[in-house]
């Protein structure tokens, strides 16, 4: 998949937005057009889906024309990923991308009204989401693969199942469900961070609603995104096992025509190089080695870690600049797992001769260091920082 990032600039201000700073740097249309020519040039495009992101893509208004353009160049089909707010209070903006070769349309409901419109600072949001979604269902059911992605936070923990709900009740097949990632304006926000046990209800929500999708008790299929490695909860609340496709299976266009591993990737150590002055084919061929070979991020928690052979390091999302772990949700479910067990072995442990068998965090840390260990493979190093 090539993701576009179109812009940095949006219409809202959304507080779990991981965009830090919005510099206008975006790319005129002769010079998207030149940067998807030369992507085209460097592989098979017919064998590539492209998803257009932001930012929020709907404030340019050369996007029609440049769907068209990317169909135009042989590229398998063409996405957005949109807030909804100008394709619901303009519809005739949705007709122009449908009729330009637009096939699958994304939009952000976290809902309630109340909560959307709270953490994304607008009145009208959610209204405007809603009409844009009724409109690509009524008027575009045919020829567009509507869906949604709910972000869930403390705030919505309670309600997101309505959105949810209503998802199923208009028909649409799909929903991906995200939790508030640490960085941008979320980092400043950390009242939208799930507490561990949060997190864990919510991955047996999904688990729950994917297996009734299976036993064909619902049409609505929900799925966990790229949060990162879920420990025990890989495969019943995604399908398969995570794997960070950043650099390997997916790259993204940043809006100043740069050539990055993933749109939501931040650190320098992400991009390739340039795309407006560089070929394609040699970016994607040397830019991206570390991010196939990621043993440089088996350091830290995760260099005894048991669930390394699975994980592979996670999602670089959860990576600093010089890849340390920031956050890991599979050692998160393993504690709050651990938190639930606790009240009942405390009660054992009150009993006289008996003994405790929950142990905290530090202690599993203790106990792992004692633990004969795989050495951590050499050879391998952190990425070079890129301009």
């Amino acid at each position: 998949m090539l993701v576009w990032q179109s812009t940095n600039l949006c219409n809202l201000r959304c507080r779990h937005c991981f965009i830090a700073e919005r510099p206008k740097t975006d790319l005129d249309t002769a010079g998207v057009r030149a940067v998807f020519e030369n992507v085209a040039r460097g592989l098979d495009p017919s064998q590539v889906r492209v998803a257009i992101s932001g930012g929020e893509a709907t404030i340019r208004r050369d996007l029609p024309e440049i769907v068209r353009h990317i169909g135009d160049l042989g590229f398998a089909e063409v996405g957005l990923a949109s807030n909804g707010f100008l394709l619901g209070q303009h519809r005739e903006m949705l007709d122009a991308l449908v009729e330009s070769g637009l096939v699958s349309l994304n939009v952000s409901l976290d809902g309630p009204a109340e909560y959307h419109n709270a953490l994304r600072r607008h009145p009208k949001a959610y209204d405007s989401a809603m009409v844009a979604i009724l409109h690509a269902l009524r008027a575009h059911r045919d020829a567009l693969d509507t869906t949604v992605t709910v972000s869930v936070s403390p705030g919505n923990f309670k309600t997101y199942p309505q959105v949810l709900d209503l998802a199923e009740q208009l028909g649409i097949r799909y929903a991906k469900i995200v939790s508030v990632m640490p960085y941008g304006d979320g980092a400043k926000n950390s009242d939208l961070g799930l507490s561990d046990e949060q997190l864990v209800q919510l991955l047996e929500d999904v688990a729950a609603r994917r297996e009734a999708f299976l036993a064909e008790r619902t049409p609505l299929l929900v799925s966990m995104t790229c949060d990162g490695f879920l420990g025990r909860f890989e495969g019943a609340s995604r399908s398969g096992l995570f794997n960070c496709p950043a650099g390997s299976s997916v790259a993204a266009i940043l809006q100043d025509g740069r050539l990055s591993a993933c749109a939501q990737l931040t650190q320098a150590f992400s991009v390739a190089g340039d795309l407006r002055t560089q070929p394609f084919d040699v970016l994607w061929r040397d830019g991206f080695r570390p991010f196939r070979d990621r043993r440089w991020l088996r350091k830290g928690p995760c260099e005894r870690c048991e669930e390394w052979r699975y994980c592979q390091g996670g999602s670089l999302h959860d990576r600093s600049e010089e890849g340390e772990l920031l956050r890991c949700h599979a050692l998160r479910v393993r504690d709050a797992m651990e938190a639930r067990r606790e009240p009942r072995e405390r009660s054992v442990g009150s009993e006289p001769g008996s003994t405790p068998r929950a142990i905290s965090r530090t202690a599993r840390g203790e106990a792992s260091a004692a633990r004969p260990a795989r050495s951590a493979p050499r050879g391998s190093s952190p990425p070079r920082r890129r301009r």
